[in-house]
């Protein structure tokens, strides 16, 4: 980014990695209400209200041990319970974590105690999670059933 022109500084002479990859609109309510929705849900001891000049924390530790329903539930969140739930603000006021125009979700649960070859659970759905379930593959698989195929990309198989 220094070489290209596009990294931003701190007065302390630091590069912002937030404001030089984000870009020059970080203050929008596009991404950053989303970031601040899932804070608010896996760490709400250090979740603040929602304000958009506040910086969110890129890392910080859950207040608990997060399972696979939790984050397949966050994949469905549209603010509920909020001031910015989409259910009382109607479509189109903010943009929730659930969109309805996502095409697929992936998940990866990853075994420690396996071996390499078979650890891994991919978890995916084939439209917005709203109104789909997950459906699990295991990295052993090398084959899908046609039912989880369309025909017009059964070729690239």
């Amino acid at each position: 980014p220094s070489e290209k022109g596009f990294a931003v500084y701190e007065t302390n002479g630091k590069m912002n990695i937030w404001k030089t990859y984000a870009g020059p609109e970080t203050d929008k309510d596009t991404c950053r209400l989303r970031t601040w929705r899932v804070h608010s849900l896996l760490s709400p001891s250090t979740s603040t209200s929602y304000n958009v000049h506040t910086k969110i924390p890129l890392f910080y530790k859950p207040d608990k041990k997060i399972t696979l329903n939790e984050i397949m539930d966050i994949y469905r969140d549209r603010f509920e319970g909020t001031e910015f739930s989409i259910d009382a603000n109607g479509k189109g006021s903010y943009r929730p974590i659930n969109t309805e125009t996502s095409q697929s979700i992936h998940l990866t649960q990853i075994y420690k105690d396996l071996p390499a070859n078979m650890c891994l659970l991919n978890w995916m759905t084939w439209s917005n999670s709203e109104f789909t379930t997950w459906v699990p593959f295991s990295n052993l698989e090398s084959s899908f059933a046609d039912a989880y195929l369309s025909r017009a990309n059964l070729s690239s198989w």
